[in-house]
């Protein structure tokens, strides 16, 4: 969720928790999509969607294309949206259990995304911090070369 001033916020809850009551849809803009679509492209164009090496991160990529519709196209064709799914699933289930990486994980992007998720307000919960910690390394270990 995006919080104020633009900070991603991270909540945990289960369907259970949720009833149509409880759900209400607001925006802080005042477009609509095919505007939303025409700043992307703008920002895009004026290269302020790439990195410090001036290129555009598969991250970037993915989370543009699927912004303007084309998510599905993109997941079929780079593996790397899916692993970002995959992190993002796992930072669900973090918030209540243990879970190690798995050996085809793309490490180096699901250590972005789990620290994305704890400077997004999982570090609070002391509990959830500690076991996201414990699986960044298990990341890491497949990074380090083993003797």
């Amino acid at each position: 969720m995006t919080g104020a001033g633009g900070e991603t916020e991270v909540y945990y809850f289960d369907k259970s928790d949720v009833s149509a009551e409880d759900v209400q849809f607001e925006t802080g803009y005042e477009r609509d999509p095919q505007q939303v679509k025409k700043d992307l492209l703008e920002l895009f164009s004026l290269g302020l969607l790439k990195d410090k090496d001036g290129t555009l991160s598969d991250d970037t990529r993915n989370k543009l294309l699927d912004a303007l519709g084309y998510g599905a196209l993109d997941n079929a064709r780079d593996v790397s949206a899916l692993h970002l799914k995959k992190a993002e699933r796992e930072n669900l289930e973090l918030g209540s259990e243990e879970k190690d990486a798995d050996a085809y994980d793309d490490h180096a992007l699901h250590i972005t995304e789990h620290t994305r998720a704890l400077l997004s307000g999982a570090e609070q919960d002391q509990a959830v911090k500690e076991r996201m910690a414990r699986h960044i390394a298990s990341h890491k270990k497949f990074l380090t070369p083993q003797e």
